[in-house]
């Protein structure tokens, strides 16, 4: 007899509402993302906007940030100001020491 294997999506509660809240994480993160990208016109801004379209977790994105920040510094004024705001993001969400 074969042995039944589990329900996708099947878990204890704890573990959905965590993927939940992991999903609704990453969700918020892009968004963010993509509208701090805003500050970057043509290739470069077009290239890194499909970096972040790409992630599928908040790691992915997490990785993106030395790009964006080395992108966002050419950007001037508004570019170094929403590089500051996405660093406050980051740090509150992943828990760094300063946010």
């Amino acid at each position: 007899m074969a042995t039944p294997r589990p329900l996708a999506g099947a878990g204890l509660p704890q573990e959905r509402l965590a993927r939940l809240a992991a999903e609704a994480t990453h969700a918020a993160l892009q968004a963010h993302f993509d509208q701090t990208l805003a500050h970057l016109p043509g290739h470069r801004g077009d290239g890194l906007r499909r970096r972040v379209h790409l992630a599928r977790e908040p790691g992915d994105l997490w990785g993106l940030r030395a790009d964006m920040a080395r992108a966002l510094q050419r950007a001037g004024e508004p570019g170094r100001q929403a590089q500051a705001d996405l660093d406050e993001l980051l740090a509150r969400t992943f828990s760094l020491p300063g946010g």
